[in-house]
């Protein structure tokens, strides 16, 4: 073996497939099951199907070996953890918490012994109570005010929660006037300013510290908006209170200020703005669906001329006339009568289109190709391609296959009417939907007025 090929033979990645295809080519297997293969020509024919599935079994692979090779790593650190060591470490909750129940496993004297354990939390001392037990009720206050400016100011509600924000420590509050302050932190509306004494109560384990504070409920400021909605509802009420008529007229001053009301309510502009934006996405979508619309009425027609094209140039094949010739005949016939009713249609105007370029140079059989492509349709296609073929070996034998597809044309425009029978039967479903719940209406509604 030469240098250069060696070297050629080293720099080879190692494939795992090329292990896994060996062995299954021992088990009497294919290195790729044919459904597979099959599913994968189907859904991507562009693609190598065989080269893309063994780069699909190679990751696999490599995914596989890899979980495998992590697992045994973790596997191998789980029996370390668990072996026998002369020392143990656990950890305690922390403030607060509950006590943890454990067991630990023990070799004593040649024996294994399992020991149930509970590990208390961790407890302040009392250094710490004492430090912790004011920022404890210095974030408590702070809590409590909530959106209230100060304790000399309450207007609304006060937060009560347990919660401190220092782990272990909660607090408990309570008042001595639960008609201004609740014991839930709701403060009542008050018109005059009137104190109120709180009592906090901070507690962690089996100690207590018990702090109280007062605090002024005064009545809410209110803002501008409110303040004239407040006066308004007043003046208003006042004066649908007054009087005994059966129908109260509002008064149209207040003050020098005129008042002027609003039975109904009026347009937002937000809905102006949103019936504009969908007139205006309307006016955008609006000509390509009247394309996509005018694009299935072409495909009706033509499907529906279909029969009448081929039974005519069967007609006048028959009559001696060429392929040439019938068709001259006919765009003649149709050029006629559009200038008597000027009634325009589809297939003839393809027809014409392919009339007029046999004067420009284009071949006759490639005219009646593209005749067919330009219709879109399988028929036509298949028309085209049927021309295009007799011309080339002769006439002869055309007019047996005319009338052949002649007969397929009526038996498929047969299916087609029968198809858009059904379209106008389902889309007369709904209209009889409403025509029987108004009949209902009709004939129930009389029926519970003579009750």
């Amino acid at each position: 073996m030469s240098k250069r090929r060696k070297k050629e033979t080293q720099r080879q990645p190692f494939h795992l497939t090329s292990l896994y295809y060996r062995l299954r080519r021992r088990l009497g297997l294919p290195e790729i099951a044919p459904e597979r293969l099959r599913r994968q020509k189907r859904l991507y024919p562009e693609q190598d199907a065989a080269g893309v599935l063994a780069e699909e079994d190679e990751r696999r692979l490599r995914l596989g070996l890899l979980c495998l090779a992590g697992a045994g790593v973790l596997a191998v650190l789980a029996m370390t953890q668990n072996g026998l060591r002369t020392s143990l470490t656990l950890e305690r909750p922390g403030y607060g918490e509950e006590a943890a129940e454990t067991s630990v496993n023990l070799e004593y004297e040649g024996e294994l012994w399992e020991i149930p354990l509970e590990i208390p939390g961790l407890q302040y001392t009392d250094e710490e109570w004492e430090t912790y037990r004011q920022e404890a009720w210095e974030a408590a206050q702070k809590r409590a005010l909530g959106e209230n400016t100060g304790w000399d100011a309450v207007v609304t509600d006060l937060d009560f929660s347990e919660e401190t924000g220092i782990p272990g420590i909660t607090v408990e509050w309570s008042s001595d006037d639960p008609e201004r302050i609740a014991f839930d932190g709701t403060v009542a509306e008050s018109e005059e300013a009137q104190e109120v004494t709180l009592t906090a109560v901070l507690r962690c384990d089996d100690r207590e510290w018990t702090q109280t504070l007062t605090a002024t409920v005064v009545s809410a400021v209110l803002s501008r908006e409110e303040g004239i909605l407040k006066e308004l509802t007043a003046f208003l009420q006042e004066a649908v209170e007054t009087g005994n008529e059966t129908s109260v007229e509002l008064p149209t001053h207040l003050g020098e200020a005129v008042l002027r009301y609003q039975t109904e309510e009026g347009v937002e502009p937000w809905m102006i703005l949103a019936l504009g934006a969908l007139a205006a996405a309307a006016l955008w979508f609006l000509p390509e669906q009247r394309r996509r619309e005018a694009e299935k009425k072409r495909e009706r027609e033509l499907a529906l001329s279909y029969p009448e094209l081929v039974e005519y140039l069967t007609v006048l094949l028959g009559a001696g006339l060429t392929v040439r010739g019938a068709w001259e005949r006919m765009t003649a016939e149709y050029r006629a009568a559009r200038e008597r009713d000027g009634r325009r249609r589809v297939l003839y105007e393809e027809m014409l289109l392919t009339r007029n370029s046999f004067g420009q140079g284009v071949y006759e059989e490639a005219a009646y190709v593209a005749f067919g492509r330009r219709c879109g349709l399988k028929p036509y296609l298949r028309l085209g391609s049927l021309l295009e073929t007799n011309l080339k070996k002769g006439n002869k034998g055309l007019l047996p296959m005319l009338q052949e597809e002649a007969e397929q044309a009526r038996e498929e425009r047969l299916q087609l009417a029968r198809k858009l029978g059904e379209e106008a039967s389902t889309k007369l479903l709904f209209p009889m939907m409403l025509l029987f719940a108004l009949v209902l209406i009709i004939l129930i509604v009389p029926a519970f007025w003579s009750l």
